[in-house]
Formats: structure tokens, sequence, C-alpha cells
């Protein structure tokens, strides 16, 4: 029962309370959480009934502006469909919804001596579950549905095999497999559309190329006297399946080619900001944290991981999370930190806004804080020749940092 509460947002809303400790000020439902205030965090998500609902209901995901608190879309189940989610898993999923179809439908069920039935148990749990899930769920990112990737994997390549024996097999069953390309070229389409600064030139190729495998099959299933063999018809099936999965291909690639590196492992248009790694940190701060590190083992602290991400790419060395992910993590105390220091653990720190309790990690830093920024040195920003840049995190930028040096400090 808990599990399948959860499922529909049933005691999320203490799940994520107790993941999100308050910050101050007004949360998005004014009241306290993840970000601030007092209050119930997420009503949206303490009401079972009403997630089950929204599986075809089609609102908003959380209470802010409509599209929900992290802009992950309407709920209800074409929200997988349309962006912005659909370009995360939305590009194959009908074929792979067709091939679970498929299999289900193959012979009676006996799992315990078929191991494809085993395995349709297996990645038909996983698929299910997940699209049920997503498509009900309020508090998520876009790339949370990096989870549904090997089940749709999975079941794209048993549907491949099933669709194509039924279609070989005749009957209406043979129907599924050009009916699936054809679905699943139009969906690639309509995600492409729905943003046309990106991929506009591989909707020609989609086109073409289901709807040619398409016609050639349907032309040796009811051409007969046309004489197209099986090799024909499995070029055709192959043309059709390379034209549906270059959209994944070309994005998969993308990165590599150009360089780049994301922030979150989103996909898809309208995905997450691609950003070159090496351009989103100061490199005259890099320059410098490298050239004074020492013996140091961090070359850096800040107060989260979304700070410190970047500045781990830019510079091939460890820095220094003190508040976790968020940096709303009570990891250490002043003791620690003197401690840290002391033995040479770690030397410079970059706090938000050169004060105790800015940015990530608000309050729950400020002890911290407010011990470099009292026993630590200022570096000024002409040491390095350039003003200090927040490195780009998750959450995005946090704002002006001040670089403070602890060699030496007592306390």
């Amino acid at each position: 029962t808990r599990l399948l509460g959860m499922s529909f947002g049933r005691g999320a809303a203490p799940a994520t309370a107790a993941r999100f400790p308050a910050t101050g000020g007004t949360g998005p439902s004014g009241g306290a959480g993840a970000f601030g205030g007092t209050g119930n965090q997420f009503p949206y998500a303490r009401d079972g009934v009403r997630g089950f609902r929204n599986f075809a209901g089609g609102r908003a995901s959380g209470n802010g502006p409509a599209g929900g608190l992290f802009n992950a879309g309407q709920t209800g189940f074409l929200r997988l469909f349309t962006q912005p989610l659909g370009g995360q898993t939305g590009w194959i999923l009908i074929f792979a919804l067709a091939g679970m179809v498929a299999l289900v439908w193959q012979r009676r069920f006996q799992p315990q001596q078929d191991r494809q039935q085993q395995s349709l148990i297996l990645w038909g749990t996983w698929l299910v579950t997940m699209v049920v899930f997503f498509s009900v769920a309020g508090f998520i990112h876009d790339y949370y549905l990096t989870v549904m990737a090997p089940a749709i994997a999975a079941f794209f390549g048993i549907g491949l095999v099933v669709l194509w024996r039924d279609y070989l097999a005749g009957g209406w069953r043979g129907l599924l497999l050009p009916a699936a390309i054809a679905l699943t070229a139009i969906v690639q389409i309509f995600l492409i559309e729905s943003d046309p600064a990106w991929g506009t030139w591989m909707i020609p190729l989609i086109a073409t190329g289901a709807v040619g495998g398409i016609a050639v099959l349907a032309l040796a299933r009811y051409q007969p006297t046309l004489q197209l063999g099986q090799r024909a018809q499995l070029a055709a099936l192959g043309l059709a399946v390379a034209a549906i999965l270059l959209v994944p291909a070309v994005w998969s690639i993308s990165p590599a080619i150009h360089d780049q590196t994301a922030n979150l492992p989103a996909a898809g248009p309208g995905g997450a900001e691609l950003v070159n790694g090496a351009n989103t940190v100061e490199s005259g701060l890099m320059t410098y944290l490298l050239a004074h590190r020492g013996n140091a083992t961090y070359v850096v602290a800040a107060a989260s991981a979304n700070q410190v991400d970047n500045i781990i790419l830019a510079t091939n060395a460890p820095a220094m999370a003190m508040g976790g992910f968020l940096g709303t993590d009570p990891i250490l105390t002043t003791t620690a930190l003197a401690q840290l220091v002391h033995q040479g653990t770690v030397r410079y720190f970059l706090i938000n806004g050169g004060r105790a309790g800015a940015g990530p990690g608000g309050s729950s830093q400020t002890t911290v804080t407010l011990w470099v920024t009292q026993h630590c040195t200022v570096v000024p920003a002409s040491a390095y020749q350039a003003t200090t840049a927040a490195p780009t995190g998750g959450f995005g930028r946090f704002g002006q940092q001040q670089l403070y040096d602890c060699q030496g400090a007592q306390g």
C-alpha cells in the first residue's frame, strides 16, 4: 500500500521535505519546503486519488505555473509524448509499448518455463510502473526519466523481432509492425516541431524512411504479384528502423561532436542546456587555484556539489562540496573544518556573496561559512585577473562568490 501510494504521490511530500529542508523564503505553495517558508510544501503530492485522476486528467504538475514546479508539463499519459518530457523518452516509446503488447499475446501465459514471458514480467513491470509514475508525478526533473531507458531499449529490441514474426505470419497481428513504425515517426516529427530550432533537418529523412519502409511492407503483403521477397522486406524494415532511430542517435553523439557537457543528464530538444564545461568557470580563477594549491587534497571548497562540479571538470582535481548536493546537508562542523584546514586537506574556499548563509546551503552553512570569513584571508579578484564567477550548477548560477585563503588559519 505504501509503495502504491508513493507511486501516485501519497507520502511524497514528507519524503521531499526530509530531502530538502526549509531554507527560508516562500515555497511553491506559499509554504515551506525545498525553497523556504513554513507550511505544506507540495499539497498536490499528498493526495493519491488526485494523482490517479491526473493520469488522464491533464493537470499541471505541481502548484506552480502551468508546466509544473520544474517545468515537467501537464500530467496525464500524453505527457510522455509532448514537450518538455517527450524529448527524454518519447522517441521510440510507442514502438516499445507495441513490442510489449505483441509479446503479451504470443501464447498462453506460463512464466515458469517460458524465458520470453519472464523477460516480459521483468521489463513490463519496469516500463508500466515508470509510465504510470511519470504520467502523474509532480516533483520531478526531466532527467529522472533516464530510468525508463533500459526497459524501452529492451522492448524495442524484443518488439522488433516479435512484430516482424507476426508480420510474416499474416493476419491482423501483422498490421502492428507498420502501425508502430508510423506512429513512432509521427511522434518524433511532432516532438521536433515543438522545438523548431533543433533537428528540423531530420524530418524529411524520418518521413521518407518510415513511409518508404511501410510502403514496401504493405506492397509485399497485399500485392503478391510484385514478388517482393523476404530480402526486400527486410531491407524495407531496416530502412524504416534506421529512420526512427535517427533522432536518438544524432542526439547521443551531439555532445561528443561539439565537445560539450551537460549540467544535468537530460536529453532531447528542450532538455538539458548544453554548455562547454571549460567555459562555465572563471579560467583565471582555476589557474590561480591550481598554481597555489600546494599539497592540499582539494583544490577548493564550496557550499554544494552544484558549484564544484564544473570546477572538477575544468581542473581535473578534487573539489569539496561542504553541504552535499544542494548545500543543505550539515556535513561539517566548525571543529571538523578547522581540523581539515590545519591538516592541509583544503586551503581555499569559495563563499557565496562573500557572506555567511548566502546562496545554496543557506542557513545550514551559516556557521561554517562564518568561520571561514572570520578566520581566513580574502583573496582579491585582481590576484587572478578576473572577477570571481560562480560555477554553473544544476539549479543555475548562484551569484557572485568570494575566494578565501585559509592557510595558517587558527580557530
